[in-house]
């Protein structure tokens, strides 16, 4: 029957991690339909990012760099929709977070980074970033609710991986292991 998910604890978020997504959400509903964020149409709506759709190497999701006065992020074409969909996210959040830090260009070779190989934090925020932008927590909370407890369901609903839903839940304490 595959996995399922339950809610079983309430596990706080670092809210400076989603509190840029959540101001996304809120102020863009015309992007949203149902519980999916149209996250290239946000983001082509930017007038400082060009946007860049590109094979890459199979290790390397996208990246992001600033070009004189504009930011660059580019997905890897040759990926999955559903993962393009993340990284872009991914990529959104050091564009939200980090713009002012970035010079040259950051490529993100893999997602899901362990928090301690993360020296400066950056790759874990843009990770919370992403999947609240693209997994609001109350509305992933509420389809467990509803019964759609699969991460095979969850991933049609919020039209993200299967992967991206564990990462979600294991962060948000509904499950215990990624």
């Amino acid at each position: 029957m595959g996995r399922r998910l339950n809610i079983q604890s309430v596990v706080p978020v670092n809210s400076s991690q989603i509190q840029g997504a959540r101001e996304i959400l809120k102020d863009n509903s015309k992007y949203r339909k149902d519980l999916v964020f149209d996250v290239f149409g946000y983001v082509n709506s930017l007038g400082d990012i060009e946007l860049r759709n590109e094979p890459m190497g199979d290790s390397i999701s996208g990246w992001i760099k600033k070009q004189e006065q504009k930011y660059i992020i580019a997905i890897n074409s040759l990926q999955n929709p559903l993962r393009q969909r993340f990284t872009l996210a991914h990529e959104l959040g050091h564009y939200y977070y980090h713009c002012g830090e970035l010079e040259g260009q950051h490529t993100d070779i893999t997602l899901f980074r362990n928090a301690n190989g993360d020296q400066l934090g950056i790759e874990y925020a843009a990770n919370e970033f992403a999947a609240e932008l693209l997994m609001p927590e109350n509305d992933f909370r509420n389809a467990i609710q509803a019964g759609n407890n699969t991460p095979k369901i969850l991933s049609q609903l919020f039209q993200v991986t299967e992967k991206a839903v564990l990462y979600r839940a294991y962060k948000l304490g509904i499950v215990k292991t990624f």
